[in-house]
């Protein structure tokens, strides 16, 4: 009998897609259904089908992970959702050097002062270096994306150490040549490893019960743990400095009146085998984050009071406290006198602390805040960005979209809608908003209308604008003169109006709990439902087409016929979980939740025509526009794919899978069996043509096969088939 077969494509500088697809695939290079494994497979970002391919992001948003310094301590690296800001923090206002836009969300950095490249640790993105020797023109290296959930990257020497959660394991790459890191070893760690230090060649690992772990990877052949230390409160960060490890531990006692206890345990590791306890700093408060500065230790509290207790450590046995002060809970990054703090409320501020008693404000810098609504409009993209209102994005080449006009709205940019040279804006409570968007370099605010409730979608038809205003149902706003709109008529929905669509004399109205109400708006001073569906569960959006209403639930895609809209009728629904957006351009219905999903409308039997796997996992919004695909994609910003291969059927199969563990890299191609068993093995370039074929018995074991014809850089299909079994097929994605 044959083992099951893991595609596993092994990247240097080869980027891996559809590792161990989860649907069959009727491919355009042949007409065989090609089944392969029901479950998703954890791992990397280039999760997708052969359909969709990931072309580019604007992915900087507010989910602000760490701020490290750069060549120089007016020079900063922000990690910001799925990309990094470049700042020149010289004076004020801070001023943007450049962007990084990387594939995932940003979890760690770490900038190498040596070589001038930045290492990006980005989670489902895998590992990402960079060079920024010209900080105005960051370069792209390489990006290993068969490392997945990617948690934290430290450099020593010629060695990346990679914190990979996924298995989880710290992979050692080697990074002397950065546009080819290779793997050369990988340690297993606990489950939910909390963080890692790295001292030399030695790695300081707190596990998921919060005791030191130290690690000996000096010979990498045979990287094995040497100690362990248990410390006072089990410790969830550290920190190195010189041949100090510094250990930060928190908690609430379980009974009243729960007092809280935090405490940064400092310890001589200069014998790595012997970590010894110095001293502790210890505070009445719950930690929230911590850093250290030579000679000073700031710890940020949250409970039961918020602030910061600093502590001056020029005596290692005995540190005091110099400084408490108030300070809400920020995360916090510490270096050449100042502080750095991230806010809960997208923005990052700067302190000057060269005197602890004395911490002055010197600047702060606004967060862009949450992809939230995408609307497109010729070559740009107008993003509803909750907090960082609308943004305005380029996206004549769309594998490099970049911002040209910015307008903070007062509310929280919740939806967003183009007419003319006006963007719409339902601000929540802010209201509607009207942008003169002329200039996109330059928007203007032109007029407003005050919602009682809080706007959450926008449409807009003729003279009219029409706002999901939560509560308090459909609004009806007349924008005719767009510097003096005004309500004209309301209809009270009885759940919680979260968007809306409009089609002809209707307005279709998700009312979350409430299904989806239609509306008569005929006469716009006077709207009345005339019916009304009840999902099963909340209703987030929803789009109309040819009389049927794709409605966006909290469990899957509904379509509703609407061709009588006083009876509408549920036809079928797609998908279990939760859906956030949906748009339709014909044939295909393009669903935005955890994931991004592809349907064909033609029919409610053809399967699935494509998915990608979204770095936030949360999209609430998509539209699309010439077979581009654009979401708003919450901490990742605005993401963008393309609908490339439009004759590939994908569907979840129960069928497992027959080989065992292929593996692709360059022009080379291993895999091993179990049993022996004869094999049809092809290779395709992206538009079906054949490249390569190779047929014959393969006996039980490990095989390597090298075409004998390099392939350029590019996209391309391994499709294996085992006689008695159904093909297997794997993306390979060559770059440079």
């Amino acid at each position: 009998m044959i083992g099951m077969i893991t595609l596993l494509l092994a990247i240097n500088m080869v980027g891996v897609g559809n590792i161990n697809h989860p649907f069959p695939i009727r491919s355009p290079m042949s007409d065989i259904l090609m089944p392969v494994d029901e479950d998703f497979p954890e791992g990397t970002l280039d999760f997708d089908s052969l359909n969709v391919t990931w072309v580019g992001a604007w992915s900087l948003a507010s989910n602000s992970t760490i701020i490290i310094n750069g060549p120089s301590r007016d020079t900063v690296f922000l990690g910001a959702g799925g990309g990094v800001y470049v700042l020149d923090i010289t004076d004020t206002p801070f001023v943007e050097i450049s962007e990084i836009n990387t594939r995932g969300l940003v979890r760690d950095l770490f900038y190498d002062s040596t070589t001038e490249r930045l290492f990006i640790a980005d989670d489902k993105g895998g590992l990402e270096i960079w060079d920024v020797s010209n900080l105005s023109s960051p370069v792209k290296l390489s990006a290993s994306l068969s490392l997945s959930y990617v948690e934290q990257v430290k450099v020593s020497g010629q060695y990346c150490y990679v914190l990979d959660m996924r298995l989880p394991h710290i992979v050692v790459m080697d990074v002397s040549d950065p546009y080819n890191p290779q793997e050369v070893a990988r340690f297993s760690i606990p489950a939910y490893t909390c963080r890692m230090s790295v001292i030399g060649s030695y790695l300081f690992v707190l596990d998921c019960d919060g005791n030191l772990r130290v690690i000996d990877a000096s010979d990498l052949s045979n990287i094995h743990e040497i100690a362990q230390y248990t410390p006072l409160i089990p410790s969830h960060s550290i920190y190195s400095l010189g041949h100090y490890v510094f250990i930060e531990g928190s908690r609430i006692d379980n009974e009243p009146p729960y007092d809280a206890t935090g405490r940064v345990e400092i310890l001589d590791v200069s014998n790595p085998y012997t970590p010894r306890l110095i001293s502790y700093a210890q505070i009445f408060e719950y930690i929230y984050s911590f850093a250290v500065d030579s000679p000073y230790i700031y710890m940020v509290y949250s409970y039961p009071e918020t602030g910061m207790s600093i502590f001056d450590m020029g005596d290692m046995s005995h540190p005091v406290m110099v400084a408490n002060t108030y300070m809400p809970s920020y995360i916090i990054y510490a270096s050449e006198n100042r502080l750095y703090m991230l806010a809960p409320n997208n923005y990052m501020k700067v302190f000057d602390s060269t005197h602890p008693d004395a911490i002055r404000e010197i600047g702060r810098y606004d967060l862009p805040g949450k992809a939230m609504d995408v609307f497109v409009a010729g070559h740009y993209v107008y993003a509803a960005y909750g907090t960082g209102g609308l943004r305005i994005l380029d996206v004549s080449d769309p594998t490099s979209p970049y911002q040209i006009g910015h307008y903070d709205t007062p509310g929280y940019a919740r939806g967003v809608y183009v007419s003319g040279n006006y963007a719409y804006i339902a601000d929540f409570d802010g209201g509607l908003r009207i942008v003169d968007i002329s200039d996109p370099s330059n928007p203007q605010e032109v007029g407003h209308c005050d919602e009682p409730d809080s706007a959450f979608g926008v449409f807009v038809s003729g003279d009219f604008a029409y706002v999901a205003d939560r509560s308090e149902g459909l609004r009806v706003i007349s924008v005719r003169d767009p510097s003096n709109p005004y309500e004209v008529g309301h209809y009270n929905t009885p759940g919680i109006a979260t968007n809306v669509y409009v089609d002809g004399y209707y307005a279709y109205v998700a009312d979350g709990t409430g299904g989806v109400r239609i509306i008569d708006i005929g006469i716009p001073s006077s709207p009345q439902e005339i019916g009304h569906y009840q999902t099963e569960k909340y209703a987030w959006d929803v789009f109309v087409k040819h009389s049927r209403a794709y409605v966006a639930t909290d469990t899957g895609l509904v379509i509703v016929d609407v061709s009588n809209p006083s009876f509408p009728r549920r036809e079928i629904r797609f998908l279990d979980g939760d859906v956030y957006g949906v748009f339709v351009e014909e044939p295909y219905v393009y669903i935005a939740g955890d994931l991004l999903w592809v349907r064909d409308t033609r029919s409610h039997a053809t399967p699935l025509t494509g998915y990608y796997s979204l770095p936030c996992r949360h999209a609430p919004q998509v539209y699309v526009r010439n077979n581009y695909i654009y979401l708003a994609d919450l901490y990742a910003g605005i993401q963008i794919y393309r609908l490339s291969i439009h004759s590939v059927d994908e569907d979840i199969v129960k069928k497992p899978l027959p080989l065992l563990n292929v593996t692709a890299d360059w022009n080379e191609l291993s895999f091993s069996l179990a049993d022996g068993v004869n094999l049809h093995i092809h290779i395709y370039s992206a538009t079906g043509r054949l490249l390569w074929e190779k047929t014959g018995y393969f006996a039980s074991g490990q095989h390597i096969l090298r075409p004998d014809k390099k392939l350029p850089d590019g996209i391309y299909f391994v499709v294996v088939k085992p006689d008695g079994y159904d093909p297997i097929v794997a993306k390979m994605v060559v770059l440079k």
